[in-house]
Parts: structure tokens; C-alpha cells; sequence
């Protein structure tokens, strides 16, 4: 029995120096191909350095990656408007922009494009009269409006100024913001509700890079690339828990 009952707290303490993070693809806040895995998990590794605690990111589809979330005790890098229903906490980390990206000499907005599994934003795109057309993602969907199958995509701001800087086709410079904003949300790590004593150890951390100073240093030089003249919207002073 002794032996159980000591296998246990190890087993307790070892988990809990253990943090699982689960993520989708949104360069530059999340990208796995990246060595940093993007300005999001930089800034978290950087916050939780030093601390004893193990951060573990793993990247996943949009749909999958909730799927994962919703049944592990885990979290998830995302905003509160996409994830599925429920009861949540969030720690920000920056901020999102979300418009509807069109061509620029486009008469009518109506076939609007959505990424997989986002079914909150096919609500949201239902809601205002347009209607929502499936794609895999930000790459596809951009491949989809400069053959003239869509009218625009409902995207993350920063995330599609990535992608449109890495297509080929020159005439992606046709590609411009038509809706703005469509509607703006903070980024960061969400946890069930019950789980939310996983944020504690990172609240410390965010808390810890924050009074050093270097909370904005980390964001900003990537923040700079795609939103130069709008930095200061995406970095917080503020990193205190957020209830959906």
C-alpha cells in the first residue's frame, strides 16, 4: 500500500511539471515548420524558462485539434471566437484582426471562405448575409479567390498577410482588406474550466517576463513584419485570466 501511495505522488509531481499544448497552424503567432514554432511558443517557453516546468506543443488540424482539446487535459493556442462551445479560461499572449480579404477590383462579396472547422465562423459569416464556402486552408483559400471560385476569405489579418507574401502569383497584390474588422479577439492559452489550475504556473511566468521587460521585446520584431504601422494593437499590458 505504502508503495502505491508513493507511486502516485511521483507519479502527481511528474505530471505537473508536464504541461500539454495543443496548436493549429497561424503563422507568425503559431507555425510549425518553424524552429521557434512561432512568436506565440517563444514567448511561452521564453516565460516558462528556468522554471522547472516541461512545455510540450504539438500541431494539429483545425478540427483534430480540438477534438484532442475538448477530450485531454490539456491547452490549446487559439482565440475564444473559434473554439467549440463550453466553459473556458484563457491567459492572452497578443491580439487577432479578423477581415474578409477580397480582390481589390471585386463589385459583390457574397461567396465567402472559411477555414475547416471553424464552424463558429461559418456562423458568424451565415449571420451577415454571405455565403460560407469550406476551404482546407489559408494556402487553398488563396488559391480559390485568384481563380475567382470565392469572393473572399474570412482570415486572421496578420496570418494572411504571411501567406500572401510566400504565393507566386503576382496577382495576390490585388489581394487587399475589404471588411475591417470584421471582428478582433485576444490570442493565447485556453483551458477547460476545470483544468484551469494549469494556467497557474504559466500566469507566473507571463507575470515573470513582464516586469524584466521582455514581453514586448519577444513579440514586437514579429509584430513589425506585417503590422508596422499597427504594433501597438497586438501587444497587452495585461496578461490576467479571461472567462468566455
Amino acid at each position: 500500500m505504502k508503495i502505491s501511495l508513493l507511486a502516485i505522488l511521483l507519479s502527481s509531481t511528474l505530471l505537473s511539471k508536464e504541461i500539454n499544448i495543443i496548436s493549429v497552424e497561424y503563422p507568425p503567432y503559431m507555425e510549425a515548420a518553424r524552429e521557434d514554432q512561432g512568436m506565440a511558443p517563444r514567448f511561452i517557453h521564453a516565460a516558462m524558462e528556468g522554471s522547472g516546468v516541461d512545455i510540450k506543443i504539438q500541431f494539429y488540424p483545425v478540427k483534430r485539434a480540438f477534438k484532442k482539446f475538448l477530450e485531454s487535459e490539456s491547452l490549446i493556442l487559439a482565440t475564444m471566437r473559434v473554439i467549440p462551445p463550453g466553459e473556458y479560461r484563457m491567459i492572452p499572449i497578443t491580439k487577432v484582426k479578423s477581415n474578409i480579404f477580397g480582390m481589390k477590383d471585386k463589385k459583390v462579396l457574397k461567396k465567402i471562405a472559411y477555414e475547416r472547422g471553424l464552424y463558429k465562423i461559418k456562423n458568424l459569416l451565415k449571420g451577415k448575409g454571405y455565403i460560407p464556402t469550406e476551404m482546407v486552408n489559408y494556402p487553398a483559400g488563396i488559391k480559390m479567390l485568384l481563380a475567382d471560385r470565392i469572393d473572399g476569405i474570412q482570415a486572421v489579418e496578420l496570418t494572411m498577410r504571411h501567406f500572401i507574401s510566400k504565393e507566386v502569383d503576382q496577382r495576390k497584390n490585388y489581394i487587399v482588406t475589404r471588411k475591417q474588422p470584421s471582428y478582433e479577439d485576444h490570442a493565447g492559452l485556453i483551458v477547460k474550466k476545470e483544468h484551469a489550475h494549469l494556467l497557474e504556473p504559466l500566469i507566473a511566468g507571463f507575470k515573470r517576463l513582464q516586469r524584466r521587460g521582455e514581453d514586448h521585446k519577444i513579440l514586437k520584431p514579429e509584430l513589425e513584419k506585417f503590422a508596422k504601422d499597427d504594433t501597438e494593437f497586438y501587444l497587452l499590458d495585461d496578461y490576467s485570466i479571461i472567462e468566455n
